[in-house]
């Protein structure tokens, strides 16, 4: 049974003030548990406006093996958890939440999957009633929608609370897309892979930073990334359109032929327009979605911009 030398954990970090020195605790307790060599705890700041940032450095100050980055700019959590991984150097990296949702505990049971030879190990978050039905309906619907119109097969519920190894880490740090979906990414990629069930911890202090509309941001990001079924769309609304314009001209002709009552052509010609309307709307909305993400692509700017870090290398 192989073993790590070293253990990284990456934890994107956004007003998280009273949560970090709970969560440096724990892990550190959990982590001496395993016995593992060396140790690693990235801190990755996403722009906090609270205290954050001074706790970790204080914490980085006491424990060379707390490391920490600030980001110049707000980038979002797949980026700030790609920003950790990426400066991580461990066997095995770990990337969990740091508002305690993702239960510390569960890491020697991840350490213990990839020791019988997985290389990603993700974790599937267990539904309870605590969980809003909005937030449940959303998820179910999201994971179903994106799975049918793309090439993944992402399993529900699947947390980005996962343990990957240097060889997945490697693969992952290839890729240069600024939208990130590693949720995706890590579901693409051809390695031996399992999971483990977990109940999400109660938030003991602060507030979710996921609300509605960065689930559906979430949601969306990963659908036009993996998908081109929006874009095929267009091509539908179009046809559509043309078979709707075809169909009412041959009714118009079969009821002049049949001496039938036309109406005078006001409220179609309008009802026409409109539809017309709508459909190049549309149309021209899902394309600007893709060009846009071409756009900001091809500028080749770095995916992130480090302002600040302690005891990483530089």
């Amino acid at each position: 049974m192989r073993t790590a030398n070293k253990i990284s954990i990456v934890l994107p970090t956004f007003n998280e003030e009273e949560n970090v020195q709970v969560l440096y605790k724990k892990l550190t307790e959990i982590i001496s548990e395993l016995k593992i060599p060396e140790k690693e705890i990235i801190y990755v700041d996403d722009g906090s406006t609270d205290r954050t940032v001074e706790v970790i450095k204080e914490l980085a100050d006491k424990d060379r093996d707390v490391k920490f980055i600030r980001l110049s700019t707000r980038v979002g959590h797949q980026i700030s958890c790609f920003a950790g991984i990426h400066a991580s150097s461990g066997d095995i990296v770990v990337s969990m939440d740091s508002d305690l949702q993702h239960p510390p505990e569960l890491i020697p049971e991840l350490y213990r999957k990839w020791q019988e030879g997985n290389e990603i190990v993700n974790t599937i978050r267990k539904d309870t009633m605590k969980i809003s039905f909005f937030k449940k309906l959303f998820s179910r619907t999201f994971y179903k929608v994106i799975n049918r119109i793309s090439a993944l097969d992402i399993t529900p519920n699947t947390a980005d609370f996962r343990l990957l190894s240097r060889l997945v880490v490697n693969d992952l740090l290839t890729y240069e897309d600024r939208d990130l979906f590693i949720r995706g990414i890590i579901s693409n990629l051809a390695y031996k892979k399992t999971y483990v069930e977990y109940v999400a911890h109660a938030r003991v202090h602060g507030k979710s930073k996921y609300d509605f509309r960065q689930n559906l941001k979430f949601g969306f990001m990963g659908i036009f990334y993996f998908s081109e079924l929006p874009l095929k769309l267009s091509a539908y609304a179009s046809v559509f359109c043309f078979l709707f314009i075809i169909g009412f001209i041959i009714y118009e002709i079969v009821e002049y032929a049949t001496g039938g009552t036309s109406q005078p052509g006001y409220i179609t010609l309008v009802l026409l327009i409109n539809i017309y309307a709508m459909i190049i709307l549309f149309i021209l909305a899902i394309i600007g979605i893709y060009i846009n993400k071409i756009y900001h692509q091809t500028k080749n700017r770095p995916v992130f911009y480090i302002a600040e870090k302690k005891n990483l290398s530089p």
